[in-house]
């Protein structure tokens, strides 16, 4: 979990682990600030929607079905995660709110 993630209802957290027992990985819609990749924050400009992924912002997984390293990059989260994902199960569970921790316009989930 992220620092700038407000879980609104506690209960969630033990949701997660729960869901973990019969699926790999167990991620969040994230709202208040879009957790967007580069390109995503590009397309949005551009008026282009992209699929949302799973965020490593609020995520649970099973170790026990990690296939990959973590690796040390920008973005890292959904790289790890698209690197798994094709062999795994994964499901989208709850919500959580991601601070606003920029002032850039475009990284705002208001922004038309």
């Amino acid at each position: 979990m992220d620092d700038d993630i407000q879980v609104p209802a506690i209960s969630l957290i033990d949701e997660f682990f729960q869901r973990v027992g019969s699926t790999s990985f167990v991620g969040a819609k994230v709202d208040g600030a879009v957790d967007l990749s580069l390109l995503g924050h590009i397309a949005a400009e551009a008026g282009m929607t992209n699929p949302e992924m799973l965020s490593g912002g609020f995520l649970a997984f099973n170790p026990a079905t990690v296939t990959e390293h973590f690796v040390n990059v920008y973005n890292e989260d959904w790289i790890w995660l698209l690197l798994q994902v094709n062999r795994q199960n994964f499901t989208q569970h709850g919500s959580v709110i991601q601070d606003y921790t920029v002032s850039f316009p475009c990284f705002r989930a208001d922004h038309n």
